[in-house]
C-alpha cells in the first residue's frame, strides 16, 4: 500500500465545550445557530464562554488532577471520548505507531504567569516543582502522550486561530508518510485574565465590554467573544481503519496554509484566496463542487471582512452555503478549527447545513454571502466537499477540505 495516496480519515471525535462532554447538545446548538452572547466576567466585564468543570468529573475523576489544569483537562476528556467513538480503548494501539498532535496557543498561561510572579517576588522556595511541567504550551500534549504512552510523535502547533487546522494538516502529512498508524489530533484552550489581556492589547476585544461581540460577518459586531474548550479527533489511513473494521466519519482531502505579506485587509484577502485555491486544487475539487463552507469568522471586522471578500471572489454567484459557528463556541484559538471540523462532519452525516450563530438578516454581511440564517436540509447522500477556513491577526491563514 502506497501511504502517500492512502486517504486520511476521521474515525472518532470528542468535544468539551460550554455543553460539557455532550457533543449532541453542542451539535444541536450549532445546527440551530443558537447564538451565545457570553457571560460577563468579574474582571473587566468582558463576556466569555466557559466550560462547566463539573461536567468533566465522570471522565477524569477527582484524583491525581491537582497539577493538571484547564487546557490539559479539556484535552484529556475530549480524547477519551474520541478514542471511545473510534473503538480504540487505551492500550489497543501499538504505542510506537500512535501519535499526538495538538493545536494550542495559551495553554496554562495563567499557571506560567503565577509561577513567574511567585518566583520573582517570593523566591524559588515558594514555587512547586510539580508545576514546572505546566509552564509550557505543550503541556497538554505531553500529558496526553504520557497517559496514552504514544511514542510515534508528540507535537504542539501554535499558529493562533489557524492552529487547529494546521494540526490536522501536520498529522495528515505524518500519516501519509507512514510515520504512524493512528494520530490523535487535538485543539485546546483555556480562558484566563492574562489571555483576556492579550486579546485586549491585540484589539480583538471592544473597549466597551457591553458592546456586541462574536457575531460573524456582522458589521455591528465589535470583536470576539473569548471561549474555551477542546476537540480531539482520531485520524488514520483508510486502509488501517478499514482493516480493523472502524466506522469512517469523513475523509480529509487536503490542507494548505500560508501567511499574508502584510496585515492589511487586501493582503489578507489575497493570501486566503490563494490558500483556498491551493487546498481545492490538492483535493481535485473546484469551487462549484463545494457543498459547504464552515468559516472561522469570529465577529472581528479585521478578520471577517477580508474573509468575506475572499469567499465572495471564489464563490460569488454560486449558492454555496457559508456558515460560521463561533457565535456558539466563542473564539477558542487552537481548538477553533477542530470545532469547525466537528460541525462539518456532523453536517455531512445529517444532511443539515447549520445556521450561522449570531447572524442577523437585518444586518447583511458585506459583501453579500450565502450566509445561512436558518438550518438548511439536503440529502445525506449528497456528500460534496466541505471547506474549512481560518485567519489569524498575525497574518497566518489556513484551509482544509474534507469529503
Amino acid at each position: 500500500m502506497n501511504t502517500m495516496t492512502d486517504e486520511v480519515v476521521v474515525t472518532g471525535i470528542g468535544t468539551v465545550s460550554s455543553f460539557g462532554l455532550d457533543a449532541d447538545a453542542l451539535w444541536e446548538a450549532v445546527c440551530s445557530g443558537r447564538y451565545h452572547p457570553g457571560t460577563p466576567q468579574a474582571e473587566g466585564g468582558h463576556r466569555t464562554i466557559r466550560v462547566p468543570q463539573e461536567d468533566l468529573v465522570p471522565v477524569l475523576g477527582t484524583k491525581g488532577l491537582r497539577f493538571v489544569h484547564g487546557a490539559s483537562r479539556f484535552l484529556l476528556a475530549a480524547s477519551a471520548a474520541a478514542l471511545e467513538e473510534a473503538g480504540l480503548p487505551a492500550g489497543t494501539v501499538d504505542p510506537d505507531r500512535l501519535g499526538i498532535v495538538v493545536g494550542s496557543n495559551y495553554a496554562n498561561l495563567h499557571t506560567a504567569d503565577l509561577y513567574d510572579r511567585t518566583l520573582l517576588t517570593e523566591g524559588p522556595r515558594a514555587v512547586s516543582a510539580m508545576e514546572a511541567p505546566n509552564l509550557l504550551v505543550n503541556a497538554p500534549a505531553a500529558l496526553l502522550g504520557v497517559r496514552l504512552q504514544a511514542r510515534a510523535c508528540n507535537t504542539t502547533i501554535s499558529t493562533g486561530a489557524c492552529a487547529g487546522l494546521d494540526a490536522l494538516g501536520y498529522a495528515m502529512t505524518l500519516l501519509r508518510r507512514g510515520k504512524a498508524d493512528c494520530i490523535l489530533v487535538g485543539g485546546t484552550e483555556e480562558l484566563s485574565p492574562e489571555l483576556l489581556g492579550i486579546y485586549t492589547m491585540a484589539g480583538a476585544l471592544p473597549e466597551d465590554p457591553s458592546g456586541d461581540t462574536g457575531r460573524p460577518f456582522d458589521a455591528s459586531s465589535r470583536g470576539i467573544t473569548p471561549g474555551e474548550g477542546a476537540v480531539a479527533v482520531v485520524l488514520e489511513r483508510r486502509s488501517h481503519a478499514e482493516g480493523r473494521g472502524a466506522r469512517i466519519l469523513a475523509g480529509l482531502a487536503s490542507w494548505t496554509s500560508g501567511c499574508a505579506a502584510g496585515r492589511t485587509p487586501g493582503k489578507r484577502e489575497k493570501s486566503l484566496s490563494r490558500v483556498i485555491g491551493e487546498a481545492l486544487s490538492k483535493a481535485s475539487a473546484d469551487p462549484g463542487e463545494v457543498g459547504l463552507v464552515v468559516s472561522g469568522a469570529c465577529g472581528l471586522a479585521a478578520l471577517d471582512e477580508p474573509e468575506a471578500e475572499a469567499l465572495q471572489s471564489l464563490f460569488g454567484g454560486r449558492p454555496t452555503p457559508v456558515c460560521a459557528i463561533k457565535g456558539v463556541t466563542g473564539e477558542t484559538g487552537g481548538a477553533g478549527g477542530l470545532f469547525q471540523l466537528f460541525a462539518a462532519v456532523r453536517s455531512q452525516a445529517s444532511g443539515i447545513v447549520p445556521a450561522t450563530a449570531g447572524a442577523r438578516v437585518t444586518v447583511p454581511p458585506q459583501p453579500p454571502l450565502s450566509l445561512t440564517a436558518e438550518p438548511q436540509r439536503r440529502s445525506p447522500d449528497e456528500r460534496r466537499p466541505a471547506l474549512l477556513t481560518a485567519l489569524d491577526l498575525s497574518g497566518t491563514v489556513s484551509a482544509v477540505v474534507i469529503r
